[in-house]
């Protein structure tokens, strides 16, 4: 839908390029911003259209990738947490990682949290934070 430009060929506009009083000039430098005007108007709309076009092919876009599929599936196998031998007559259970905050204001931890059960039936819940720096 772009906007069309009235004729630099129309009578009108050779008339006053035939005359050269002040305001002439002035309706001629008018007319030049208004064409200028136009140019940059329908720019836009075009850009904007391109924009629609690449924003209704992004919404269409669903689901992801088998490659996608496959680095998700890897990466959640490799949740689980093995304490074989090191602790023998303990059973460990519902082991929880949280964010918490640190010792410093702005800093925080990595809290694990687990359930350790002795062998004679005693309960108890056991955490370690460990802090958390800045990547570089």
């Amino acid at each position: 839908m772009a906007l069309d430009k009235p004729s630099k060929g129309s009578e009108d506009y050779k008339m006053l390029e035939t005359l050269d009083d002040e305001w002439a000039k002035v309706l001629r430098d008018l007319m030049d911003k208004f064409h200028s005007s136009v140019d940059i108007t329908n720019s836009h709309i075009t850009d904007v259209s391109s924009m629609k076009s690449d924003i209704a092919t992004n919404n269409a876009k669903t689901g992801i990738t088998e490659q996608q599929a496959k680095a998700i599936t890897a990466n959640s196998l490799k949740v689980g947490v093995s304490l074989s031998s090191a602790l023998k007559n303990f059973v460990v259970g519902n082991m929880t990682f949280s964010l918490v905050a640190g010792r410093n204001v702005g800093s925080f931890a990595l809290r694990v949290s687990m359930e350790v059960a002795s062998g004679k039936g005693k309960k108890s819940v056991q955490y370690v934070d460990l802090p958390l720096t800045e990547g570089k």
